[in-house]
């Protein structure tokens, strides 16, 4: 196959040597800790500036710690290095290699995937199998389009405006994820929700590209709420030059691009009070009882899994239906006038 020409990054401030950026909390705290300790979740983050600003690592790590999740992080980051550059890099192959990871996450140059999604997955084909074959979860870092008005939207490829660029990056990561069997961590998505619900609050810096602060924390609730299932509402952690107002409208954002967006499935006994129903569409009492093998498998008790948007339930089975009053009231028992319950016409 050809080997597509590697993108530079013209908003990369810097081109470090590659770094390894260590978790908040260090080997003597995880040798100290009692044999029985959950051991902590180890991600190894392989990206460019859009990872090394802010130090996303170490912020995801600080976020989880606050909600009592331990994460262990190392980085190795390149400014403007693309997924081929990445896979390309002997300190990369290397750093996949030492396993132990339970995700690696991969983060494209910031138009690499928007200019050419073959190029993109070619790329990042290998640094996924690597990290498959240590037994670590590929994780794929969709990054935010740029600011409005940012001159890159005269390019065609970018599609001409944030929402399109957005979709184009949302497209390639997701088409990265399924192939590889991985996850998405939709970073981008909690962006353009923000600056779409909140366009007062800016998260790039005056290059359009680079995040502030504000815009890693948002990335970083993303990361430890989708890789280590932290729910944001636990958490209230922030760094330094990120407002409490600010930190919450993220927190928030994050919940809210994660959130469950069916009904709850739960039955009455677990979702409610036991016996509590609220009233049916045409305002009829209703009464939680038990149901039947003919209403399917209703669960007693479900949890909104955030990391995949979708509800976790207990297979019980038991979890109980409302039905009208009127219908499972005993014969003998006449309160019911065209269906509907009427407690004076009990007496």
């Amino acid at each position: 196959d050809a080997v597509p020409d590697a993108l530079s990054d013209p908003d990369a401030l810097s081109d470090p040597d590659a770094t390894s950026i260590p978790d908040a909390a260090s080997a003597t705290d995880a040798q100290r800790a009692p044999e029985t300790a959950t051991p902590p979740l180890r991600i190894l983050f392989l990206g460019n500036s859009y990872t090394y600003f802010n130090d996303l690592p170490v912020m995801t790590a600080q976020f989880a710690a606050d909600a009592g999740v331990k994460i262990e992080t190392e980085a190795v980051t390149y400014g403007g290095a693309t997924a081929f550059g990445l896979a390309s890099t002997p300190a990369v192959l290397a750093a996949i290699a030492k396993g132990g990871w339970a995700y690696v996450v991969i983060q494209g140059q910031s138009l690499e995937p928007v200019e050419s999604q073959e190029g993109f997955l070619f790329g990042a084909k290998k640094l996924w199998e690597p990290a498959k074959a240590v037994g670590a979860v590929p994780a794929f870092f969709t990054t935010w389009p740029r600011k409005a008005g940012n001159g890159i939207y005269s390019d065609w490829t970018t599609g001409g405006s944030p929402a399109d660029m957005a979709k184009k990056l949302q497209d390639a990561y997701q088409a990265a994820a399924d192939a590889s069997g991985g996850v998405r961590v939709r970073a981008g998505d909690a962006w353009m929700y923000v600056l779409q619900e909140h366009p007062g609050i800016p998260l790039h810096q005056d290059d359009g590209s680079h995040p502030l602060p504000v815009g890693t924390y948002l990335a970083a609730c993303m990361f430890a709420a989708t890789l280590a299932n932290v729910d944001p509402a636990k958490v209230t952690w922030r760094p330094d030059g990120v407002s409490e107002a600010d930190a919450q409208v993220m927190r928030e954002a994050c919940r809210a691009t994660l959130a469950c967006t069916t009904p709850n499935p739960a039955g009455c006994f677990g979702k409610w009070a036991a016996g509590a129903c609220t009233k049916g569409p045409k305002g009829e009492t209703r009464k939680c009882v038990a149901n039947t093998a003919a209403d399917g498998c209703i669960p007693s008790s479900c949890q909104c899994n955030l990391a995949s948007g979708t509800w976790d339930c207990d297979a019980s089975c038991a979890g109980g239906i409302c039905r009208p009053l009127c219908d499972v009231l005993p014969p003998t028992v006449n309160c019911c006038k065209d269906g509907l319950f009427a407690q004076p016409l009990c007496n």
